[in-house]
């Protein structure tokens, strides 16, 4: 029983010494009015506020990157239309014009310089 009287003065102990401090900041404050100081106001922002600036700053990140993608997507673009123009160019270069044999069936029409009479 003994360890547990100690264990109940140590708990004591302890209260003992947090109440007279908290005593002595309130009989401190009480007493000594002249060492109180006064509230400053300072101006506060809202957090919706500091929010609304980092988005504007993100808005127009993506815009730039936006708009630089675009850019890159043009230029890809036009790139690949040269690229198919000058590839039809030489195609049409290379081609070599086939004529096509006379149908049957046309072969027995009249010429035009002769007449059907």
């Amino acid at each position: 029983m003994h360890g547990h009287s100690d264990h109940g003065e140590a708990w004591l102990h302890r209260r003992e010494e947090r109440v007279p401090s908290s005593l002595a900041s309130s009989s401190r404050t009480s007493t000594s009015a002249a060492a109180v100081s006064t509230t400053v106001p300072r101006p506060f922002t809202f957090t919706t506020a500091l929010r609304a600036t980092g988005r504007a700053k993100f808005d127009t990140l993506m815009h730039q990157k936006q708009e630089e993608m675009a850019r890159v997507r043009e230029e890809a673009r036009k790139q690949a239309e040269e690229e198919m123009a000058r590839v039809v160019r030489e195609m049409r270069r290379r081609a070599v014009p086939k004529a096509h044999e006379v149908p049957e069936w046309y072969k027995e029409m009249p010429k035009k310089g002769q007449g059907m009479g």
